[in-house]
This record gives C-alpha cells, structure tokens and sequence, in this order.
C-alpha cells in the first residue's frame, strides 16, 4: 500500500505535522521534492502539465473510454 502524506524537510529531518500519518519506525519511504524552489504537490498538476502536449478538440477522456473498452473486449475473450 502507498500513501501520500506533506512533510517538511528541516534540519536534515523530515517532520510530519500531523503524527498520526507517519509511517511505523523502520518503513521505507520514497520522499519527492521540487528543485526550483516552487510550492505544489506535484502529480496534483499533471492536468497543467500536459494540456498544451495534446491538439486543440483532442478528448483525452473518449480515447481513455475507446482504450478502456478495448482491453474489457479482449479480456472478455479470455475470461468468456
């Protein structure tokens, strides 16, 4: 299981403000951070990110359900 949780990098710590989301002592832990100094939560932008990698009218949500439908079909052919 993950979970995603804010904590703050201070004093060669991490705090995490609120205790109870701290993971169990000895848990490994992935930490992601901004190198250009910008406030944001990262995967939370992604719709930002990739609006203008896409052409004007392209509706990402028809080719996700086209796509969606494609691997139910196949699965449905295997499953029967």
């Amino acid at each position: 299981m993950v979970k995603k949780i804010k904590a703050r990098y201070e004093g060669g710590k991490l705090i995490i403000p609120d205790g109870s989301e701290a993971p169990p002592d000895g848990s490994e832990v992935i930490v992601v951070f901004r190198t250009d100094g910008q406030a944001g939560e990262g995967d939370d932008e992604l719709y930002g990110r990739w609006a203008d990698k896409f052409p004007e009218g392209f509706d990402v949500e028809k080719e996700l359900r086209e796509i969606r439908s494609g691997w139910k079909k196949k699965l449905d052919d295997v499953v029967g």
